[in-house]
C-alpha cells in the first residue's frame, strides 16, 4: 500500500482517528457549551437542522490534512519517516 513513500492505509487510519477523537471530544464538551449559551440541545437542533454536511467537510478536511502531513514528513528523506517526526 505504499506509493512513493506514502502508505495511503496509514493516511486513511490517521483521518478517521482524528475524526473520532475530535467527535468524542466535542461530544464531551457539548453539554457545557449548550450551558453557556443558555440553549436547549432540543433548541439547537431546532436552529441549525440534522444535516449530516458539517461531519461530511470535517471528514474530509482531516482526510486533506493527514495527506498533506504525509506527504510533508515523506519529504524529510529516507530514514526519517519516524513516529517521532510524525509527531
Amino acid at each position: 500500500m505504499d506509493f512513493a513513500g506514502m502508505n495511503y492505509l496509514a493516511v486513511v487510519v490517521a483521518a478517521a482517528a482524528s475524526f473520532i477523537f475530535g467527535s468524542v471530544y466535542y461530544m464531551t464538551l457539548a453539554k457545557a457549551w449548550l450551558a453557556a449559551q443558555g440553549r436547549t440541545k432540543e433548541e439547537f437542533e431546532a436552529a441549525s437542522g440534522k444535516s449530516p454536511l458539517p461531519f461530511i467537510i470535517a471528514a474530509v478536511a482531516q482526510l486533506v490534512m493527514a495527506f498533506m502531513l504525509a506527504g510533508v514528513i515523506g519529504h524529510l528523506g529516507v530514514g526519517q519517516v519516524t513516529p517521532i517526526n510524525g509527531i
